[in-house]
């Protein structure tokens, strides 16, 4: 995560690095992002899920009052019927309190409300 500084955009390091609660490997953690106020959602569209090699999942992180800073989220949506290699969080959509989750391989969309 990179917050533009009062000075405007220079060389700089990441303000804060926002990182899966349950590390897999080869989730595809990161594959797609969107943030839209006080929150992120990063997709992992590899990540297994019980039996379900790649069924995908979107991890959420809500920026702390003190602004972004390293973080884990343990907060991880799915696809209600998720199936084998469904990609759930390939792609991502924010606006107001919905956030949109593609998942290519089931074929469908899902949509989440957020406080």
């Amino acid at each position: 995560m990179f917050v533009k500084p009062e000075g405007g955009w220079v060389d700089m390091t990441e303000t804060a690095k926002l990182t899966p609660a349950d590390r897999r490997s080869f989730s595809g953690y990161g594959v797609s992002v969107v943030v839209s106020g006080k929150t992120a959602v990063v997709g992992s569209p590899y990540r297994s899920r019980r039996s379900f090699g790649e069924a995908g999942g979107a991890y959420v992180f809500t920026e702390p009052s003190g602004g972004w800073r390293d973080m884990t989220s343990s907060t991880v949506v799915t696809g209600s019927d998720a199936r084998y290699e469904a990609d759930f969080g390939t792609a991502l959509a924010m606006t107001g309190n919905l956030v949109v989750v593609g998942a290519p391989g089931h074929p469908a969309t899902f949509v989440f409300g957020h406080p």
